[in-house]
């Protein structure tokens, strides 16, 4: 019998990497064209012999070729290109030595047509920045070479690299492979603040009243930023600087063309046809297309911007409230102030102002507090006719409260609890005199929260009624409209503060519920539920009513 065949082994195993073989494969140099051309042309510019050297590699049991060429300086390669036999990697690779042979002479070629720049040391670091501001990480030197020759049809001088790291305007990249790169410096000198406690400057850009952007006022500070610009709108007019720019990195530090002057500005994020750019120099930020942005030139980036950002000191309270507070913020646009700072480490600038020449008296700080409060916080009365509302308190199935800006309420619990837990209040007494219709602090229960067992709200003394045990006190609480008692050990006066809560006017609006001949009223259940959810509703003013100089409103959640 003859023998039985054994059984192949299966592998399951991953397939096997490529390896290199031993050298020593023959090449038939009569099929290799290719490569016999590259030997040509290599004897015709006496640049020597070429060295072939072919590399066998095993993948999965296949056997590839992969080979390199070098000729002097120049070697080429492609090891993601696997031959079959070894004359097909020969060529192949030969074929890419020839075209990188013959770039190399047309590029010394052309450069041999044009002599060294000789534009003033001005001039030529302006250049060297356009050509790299299109690039966030900078080119090669080679590059900026190629780049300068292409755009000038002149070439660099042969000291330009090291020229320009001595201007401390550009820096090198990590070497990689012994090539040097270029980048340009974004940062620009920091901005040195007067000395002295008292500040003269001029606000140039309000965003909220805890984003303000100011300028100095003194000499020294004006006269730099309008001599810089002057020489750049010289500049501009003469055609040297030209505008439009396809694409631009976030911190960028450009120049900005807008409609009749000339600025410095920052690059806060882009797309494909405009970018935010805050505006170093006045302050503020805008949306600016990139047809108006150019590089900045090297005379633009010594001096430090010039607009400083701040915030009102005891005003900043009032940040992302409501944008009626900018509109009142923004009446401190372009006037002159004296300020006061005060500046933590590693914190914005805290500034107050006061009327220019002095620093006595009431601030702009709290007269601005004042207008706030006066003029934004009005009463529930002047409801708009159709709007959305939270209900607060439902007194009956005819009565309810409702806040028109929720928001303002909940700031005005954080802060009053964060002084009135500052202060310690709750060690404190009871007010000796208490007359009524007067606010004050309502100390009330929060239920069954460990974490904060009080609720501190303001409240109006409507009655006292002295009891057995205790003196009761009958409240209203001017923020969501409840009527309660509470001994009056739980009432105090309003802790110290940069702001005075009893200017806030009360932010629940009473109105009485009707018109409901088309629609099926809410149960007085339905409203306690309302209350709670402190969900929004819409609520429509039908009229009002002439004897309570209340509203009738309609209301569906």
């Amino acid at each position: 019998m003859g023998k039985k065949n054994k059984p192949r082994k299966t592998c399951n195993s991953a397939p096997v990497p490529a390896r290199e073989l031993p050298v020593g494969v023959c090449i038939n140099m009569s099929i290799c064209q290719d490569f016999l051309r590259l030997k040509n042309y290599c004897s015709l510019k006496h640049l020597g012999e070429p060295v072939v050297k072919t590399i066998p590699i095993l993948t999965n049991k296949v056997k590839h070729f992969t080979c390199k060429i070098q000729v002097g300086e120049v070697a080429a390669n492609d090891p993601t290109h696997r031959a079959q036999t070894v004359e097909d990697a020969v060529n192949h690779v030969a074929r890419l030595t020839l075209d990188k042979l013959r770039q190399d002479a047309f590029r010394a070629r052309e450069k041999s047509m044009y002599s060294a720049s000789n534009c003033d040391q001005k001039t030529l670091l302006d250049r060297i920045s356009k050509i790299l501001v299109m690039s966030e990480t900078g080119f090669r030197s080679s590059k900026v070479e190629e780049i300068y020759l292409a755009s000038y049809r002149e070439k660099l001088p042969l000291d330009w690299f090291t020229f320009a790291m001595g201007c401390d305007v550009f820096e090198t990249l990590s070497p990689i492979s012994a090539i040097i790169g270029l980048a340009p410096k974004f940062e620009l000198p920091a901005l040195e603040l007067p000395f002295g406690t008292v500040w003269n400057v001029v606000v140039t850009a309000i965003e909220d009243t805890d984003k303000v952007w100011v300028q100095f006022t003194d000499a020294g500070y004006s006269d730099l930023i309008y001599s810089m610009l002057h020489e750049v709108k010289n500049a501009v007019d003469a055609n040297a600087i030209g505008f439009g720019m396809t694409k631009v990195h976030t911190g960028s530090i450009l120049l900005a063309r807008l409609s009749n002057s000339l600025t410095r500005v920052k690059v806060l994020v882009a797309d494909s046809n405009r970018a935010s750019c805050e505006m170093i120099d006045l302050g503020g930020t805008m949306m600016i297309s990139l047809e108006d942005l150019t590089h900045l030139p090297y005379t633009c980036r010594k001096l430090a911007p010039q607009a400083l950002l701040v915030k009102l000191h005891g005003v900043e309270h009032f940040a992302n409230l409501d944008p009626k507070i900018v509109e009142v913020t923004r009446q401190l646009m372009n006037i002159v102030f004296s300020a006061l700072h005060k500046q933590e480490a590693n914190e914005r600038p805290s500034v107050v102002l006061y009327t220019f020449g002095t620093t006595e008296g009431k601030s702009v700080n709290s007269a601005l507090v004042d207008d706030i409060a006066n003029n934004l916080y009005k009463p529930g009365f002047e409801l708009a006719s159709c709007g959305q509302v939270i209900v607060s308190h439902a007194a009956s199935e005819m009565e309810i409260c409702v806040q028109t800006q929720p928001v303002v309420v909940s700031w005005l619990y954080k802060e009053l609890t964060a002084a009135c837990i500052n202060a310690n209040i709750l060690q404190e007494d009871k007010p000796t005199f208490m007359p009524v219709d007067t606010m004050y602090v309502i100390i009330v229960n929060n239920g069954d929260n460990k974490f904060e067992p009080f609720l501190y709200k303001r409240g109006l003394l409507l009655e006292i009624k002295k009891a057995a045990l205790c003196t009761m006190t009958l409240v209203f609480l001017v923020d969501t409209g409840e009527t309660i008692w509470v001994p009056e050990n739980r009432i105090r006066n309003f802790p110290s503060c940069p702001f005075d809560f009893t200017q806030i006017l009360p932010q629940a609006t009473k109105c009485l519920l009707g018109g409901y001949e088309e629609q099926i009223p809410l149960t007085f259940e339905q409203l306690k539920h309302l209350e709670m959810s402190r969900c929004t509703v819409n609520l429509r003013v039908l009229s009002y009513d002439g004897s309570h100089k209340l509203p009738l409103v309609q209301i569906a959640p």
